[in-house]
């Protein structure tokens, strides 16, 4: 599959043109990512699945411009993510990208509304604010009476709720979300990933990096991945 080289068209949010990212490893290398090319279709979720350590969480963190590739091009909402430098990355994350994490990462010191309304307000703040907040947090169907509580406080499947109306506060077309129901019972596991469907309904891509089978059957595009490569791929 890496030999394809994919054209951007507009129902595409993103493109990746034979990628790869080489790792120092006990005085070798190691390639996390190996010469991968394949395109990310707008309004659909795309599950990455693949064993620990076949380069899964690093393609999310290329896409978000958390790393840099060593060779290829990666095209994301019309940006060149590769060539972004410094303050370029950081508006490009607040602007185009949503990141929704394994261990939540929420701000501990702030509510869940201080949570949804940050990234706005990093990104310039709107009047708005607070009432976006509350309309995301009621889209993901968290309660009204913990929009003030601090992560500590809610459970495991409320910061995920919470993480993602924050990965959504920018209205961002890109949503990455990495082992996102790996620390929830499978209950509110499957909550979550109706809501990542919901939100690929909106015209987002929604990249989901998993080993879980149980979301890779939900998706819209599976994508298997080993070794650092892209092994095969199920469905447009």
């Amino acid at each position: 599959m890496s030999d394809e080289t994919p054209t951007l068209v507009a129902s595409d949010t993103a493109i990746i043109q034979h990628v790869s990212k080489v790792f120092p490893s006990g005085g070798g290398q190691v390639k996390a990512v190996d010469d991968i090319s394949f395109t990310v279709p707008r309004g659909k979720l795309v599950v990455l699945r693949g064993p620990s350590g076949c380069g899964k969480s690093t393609l999310l963190n290329l896409l978000g411009a958390l790393d840099k590739p060593d060779s290829g091009t990666i095209m994301a909402d019309g940006v060149d993510v590769g060539r972004l430098k410094g303050g370029q990355e950081v508006d490009y994350r607040r602007r185009k990208v949503g990141f929704v994490f394994q261990m939540f990462n929420l701000m501990p010191g702030l509510s869940a509304m201080e949570n949804v309304t940050l990234p706005m307000e990093l990104a310039g703040g709107t009047n708005h604010m607070r009432h976006r907040a509350q309309t995301l947090l009621t889209q993901v169907g968290l309660a009204e009476d913990r929009w003030i509580r601090r992560p500590f406080k809610l459970s495991g499947g409320e910061q995920q709720r919470v993480a993602i109306a924050r990965a959504l506060a920018n209205d961002c077309p890109l949503v990455l979300a990495d082992e996102p129901t790996a620390n929830l019972d499978s209950k509110t596991g499957a909550l979550i990933v109706t809501l990542l469907r919901d939100l690929a309904r909106e015209n987002r891509t929604v990249l989901i990096a998993t080993h879980d089978d149980s979301i890779a059957r939900q998706a819209d595009v599976v994508m298997e991945m080993r070794d650092g490569r892209l092994v095969g791929r199920v469905g447009d």
